[in-house]
This record gives C-alpha cells, sequence and structure tokens, in this order.
C-alpha cells in the first residue's frame, strides 16, 4: 500500500511538472496580435531623403520591386536591379559612372538565409532571431506582441555587447518600412536589403510603426510621422538625443 501512495505521489508531480513546463512555454510564445487590414492596399513608389537623395521604386509583372533608381539633386547616379528565382535573389548596384556590384541573397522556404560570403539569418517561427555575420558578430532578436522590442549585438573586434531596446506607436507599418525609418548606425537591421526586408524575404516585420529606441550606445532616438487618409506614412522625421537628423518622404500608390 505504500509503494501504491509512492507511485501514485512521483506520477502527480511529473504530471505537475509537465503542465508547469508547458503554461512556462505558452508563456514564451505570446500570440501576435491581428493586424486590420488597411482600408486600400497600397505600394511604395518613391522616397525622398531631406538630404537630397530620391529613390523611385519600379515594379515588375510579378508585382515585385524590379528596380531602385537613386537620384541626387534630380540626376541618376545609382539604379539597383533586382532578379529572383526560387533559390536566389540577385541585386545588383550599377552606378553613373560605370562601375557595378552584384550581391546574392540565399533562400531557403522563401526566406532568405544567407548572404553569400558575408552573413547568414536565423528564423523561428517566420520571424528573424538572429544574424551573423561571417567574421562572428552576431545580432539576437527579442520579439514581444508581434514587435522587435530588444536585440543584442556583439562585433567580432570588440568585447562589449550592445543592448538596445525599441518602443513603438500604435500605428501600423502596412508598407514594411522599418528597415528605411530604422537605418541609423545600423541599429535594427545590420546587412538587411530593405527592399527585400519590405517584401518579406527576412520573414514577419514588426507590425507596428518604430516611435523610440535606445541604441545600446548612449543614443537615443525618436521617430514622428505623417500619415495619408488611408493609413499610411507620408514622412516621417527622425530626432537623435532630441536633435532633428532628417526627414523622409513617402509616395503611394493603389494596388490594383
Amino acid at each position: 500500500m505504500k509503494n501504491f501512495k509512492f507511485i501514485a505521489f512521483a506520477l502527480f508531480a511529473v504530471l505537475a511538472c509537465v503542465s508547469l513546463a508547458s503554461c512556462s512555454d505558452d508563456d514564451k510564445d505570446e500570440p501576435t496580435p491581428d493586424v486590420p487590414k488597411p482600408s486600400v492596399e497600397k505600394r511604395l513608389t518613391q522616397l525622398s531623403r531631406s538630404y537630397s537623395y530620391t529613390y523611385d521604386i519600379q515594379y515588375n509583372s510579378d508585382g515585385r520591386i524590379g528596380k531602385v533608381v537613386r537620384k541626387h539633386n534630380g540626376q541618376t547616379d545609382k539604379t539597383t536591379t533586382y532578379t529572383y528565382s526560387s533559390s536566389q535573389i540577385s541585386v545588383t548596384e550599377a552606378y553613373d559612372y560605370g562601375g557595378s556590384y552584384t550581391e546574392t541573397y540565399r533562400l531557403n522556404n522563401g526566406l532568405i538565409s544567407e548572404l553569400q560570403g558575408e552573413a547568414s539569418y536565423s528564423y523561428d517561427g517566420g520571424r528573424i532571431s538572429k544574424w551573423r555575420e561571417d567574421d562572428g558578430s552576431n545580432k539576437t532578436f527579442e520579439w514581444s506582441m508581434g514587435d522587435i522590442v530588444k536585440t543584442a549585438t556583439k562585433w567580432s573586434d570588440e568585447p562589449t555587447t550592445y543592448r538596445a531596446t525599441y518602443g513603438y506607436s500604435d500605428k501600423y507599418d502596412y508598407g514594411r518600412i522599418v528597415g528605411i525609418v530604422v537605418d541609423s548606425n545600423a541599429m535594427l537591421y545590420d546587412d538587411f536589403e530593405p527592399y527585400l526586408l519590405m517584401q518579406g524575404f527576412y520573414g514577419t516585420t514588426p507590425i507596428h510603426l518604430p516611435q523610440d529606441a535606445s541604441d545600446g550606445y548612449g543614443n537615443d532616438y525618436a521617430w514622428s510621422y505623417e500619415f495619408d487618409a488611408d493609413g499610411y506614412p507620408t514622412s516621417v522625421t527622425e530626432y537623435i538625443d532630441g536633435r532633428k537628423k532628417h526627414t523622409i518622404t513617402f509616395t503611394w500608390e493603389v494596388i490594383k
């Protein structure tokens, strides 16, 4: 009888541990909030930076970005061409003076797994979890409720790990422009091609537009937006330590 009671108690303890472990796992795997669809679906056709650069975005017959033409004071100085296949994406930058350079991005299950010869990318449930350069530099990403809230960056030639934190507005990032908004100091995305990020090739992006951040180097960032009637940002202004740095304006077209 004593043996039976001992076995029963042990079985109860095991089941309790399993139950607690399941609850713990559930807590870590937070559900992503549902994102309401915009009243009108649009795509980005142009962005302009306040320091004289304009980017014209052209789409191919598949609806993917085919070219981005950069202009400086109205004159084309660089054209970036995107070529897609099931296993890779080639991105070629051709400069007006004649030089050109091609980068190759390897795909795994439709997501970029490698920037050939430079970096690799890891995912968890379709969300970026780690970026790693070939020299050992790396960044890990912490998500909460659909947004990246923390990153930890360790450069191979530095002993310090830089820990950045991010806050978000209640406005949704319908156009996936987070990689364009947060580009200072390579803070959030390192070796991420912003127009491939926009198209979902790096998995899910934060669902809200970033509002503020601390970059781990002692700098504080903030972003303010203006929006059109459909909720797409028409401009964003970045501030570093309270001082205005630059403004980016966005032009959108309705997807037919």
